[in-house]
């Protein structure tokens, strides 16, 4: 179970922004309002790329904001991440450290497998994010959090990832 306890965060004199909620666990949850109330500042408060100014986050019992961003068990595919296009696609995605069967899979089901010898940087954008979604999906860590992870993809390709992610 992931808990939020009373997380707060303010932008320098903004208004505070304030979050309490309890995640059963093993259940998707879609985030969803306007642009601007907070729902990239809370996922990055769950990574730990932003520090709140009082609250706490609980993962099975355990603080989450004792241990570092890289100790905590979540994959994060941020809303404009980066790939790194000097590397071919089956590089990038083979960062996400799974074996390079599952790596091809993935591929495969997100229909870009004729891509992976191609480099990031020739990618257009909706190429760019299927394959961020597939190496942050094959992290396998416990939490997953995903910030518009369908923005450039047609409704077709929408699909297959929403499948995917199952």
């Amino acid at each position: 179970m992931l808990k939020i306890d009373n997380l707060t965060f303010a932008y320098g004199r903004q208004k505070n922004l304030s979050y309490h909620f309890t995640f059963p666990k093993a259940s998707p949850l879609v985030l969803m309002g306007e642009s601007g109330i907070g729902k990239t500042t809370f996922l990055d408060l769950i990574a730990g790329f932003l520090e709140p100014i009082s609250g706490e986050i609980f993962w099975e019992g355990h603080s989450l904001l004792s241990l570092k961003t890289r100790e905590r068990p979540i994959s994060y595919l941020m809303q404009d991440a980066p790939l790194f296009d000097h590397l071919t696609v089956q590089e990038n995605i083979l960062l996400s450290r799974a074996p390079l069967e599952k790596v091809q899979q993935s591929a495969r089901d997100l229909s870009v497998f004729d891509l992976l010898s191609q480099k990031a940087g020739d990618l257009s954008g909706g190429e760019r994010q299927r394959i961020l979604l597939a190496q942050t999906l094959l992290q396998k860590r416990s939490i997953i959090l995903l910030d518009e992870p369908f923005k450039g993809l047609d409704k077709e390709t929408k699909r297959k990832a929403i499948a995917f992610l199952n």
